[in-house]
């Protein structure tokens, strides 16, 4: 993720740069135009909070920091027993909605494969 995150923050550096460099080589190309032209102010360029780029990572151990037990609302929302559960079947209120946003085609059984055996170590091995 961080990888594509940096790949656009580049391409959109490069973007910026290369639309400077464009503006100078016209104003270069014409000097009594130069002399004409009045400066103006240049929008500045402003880089949105990325976490973990820009801004501190609010979220360091991925998916486990919000996939995990909330006693005081008596929720199990850890992924190995979310995954338990979808073993037998989902909720028919999720399926549903899951069904209506995959992809055309995709066929969605509301059962989720046992991934015991190959996961160990959530997010590490998924």
């Amino acid at each position: 993720m961080k990888t594509i995150i940096f790949s656009a923050l580049t391409a959109m550096a490069m973007a910026v740069c290369s639309a400077a460099l464009a503006a100078d080589a016209k104003q270069d190309a014409n000097p009594a135009a130069t002399m004409e032209v009045k400066q103006e102010a240049k929008p500045e360029v402003k880089l949105s909070d990325i976490p973990s780029i820009t801004t501190p990572d609010r979220t360091p151990h991925a998916c486990v920091d919000c996939h995990k037990i909330y006693s005081e609302m008596k929720i199990d929302g850890r992924l190995t027993t979310v995954l338990a559960k979808w073993k037998n079947g989902a909720d028919p209120k999720f399926l549903e909605k899951a069904k209506a946003a995959a992809p055309e085609g995709r066929t969605l059984t509301g059962k989720h494969p046992d991934v015991s055996a190959l996961v160990k170590v959530i997010p590490d091995d998924c």
